[in-house]
């Protein structure tokens, strides 16, 4: 370092051999991650706001509870051991 001038830049430091550019260490795969990664979750069933009404001779039918403060446009949760809101928090527990 005796030959180095006091305003130059230092010289680039070479690449780690294996893992990615940069330095960083990575599981192989291309994208990086952890070796393994995460998997995929259980696949969800189709139908999302179609599963909550049903089409009954001229008119639809909601299949769920309405919550009685936000009004028909909010349905409630069914959970094990009650009723809720996602909206308001409003909760009805089953008996």
């Amino acid at each position: 370092m005796a030959d180095a001038k006091p305003g130059a830049p230092a010289p680039a430091k070479p690449a780690p051999a294996g893992g990615k550019p940069g330095g960083k260490p990575g599981g192989g795969k291309p994208g990086g991650g952890k070796p393994g990664g995460k998997g995929k979750g259980p696949v969800k069933a189709a139908g999302g706001k179609r599963a909550l009404y049903q089409l009954e001779g001229g008119g639809v039918k909601r299949l769920r509870r309405a919550c009685p403060k936000c009004g028909p446009g909010v349905f409630l949760a069914e959970h094990k051991n009650r009723f809720s809101c996602g909206s308001c928090g409003y909760t009805e527990f089953k008996k």
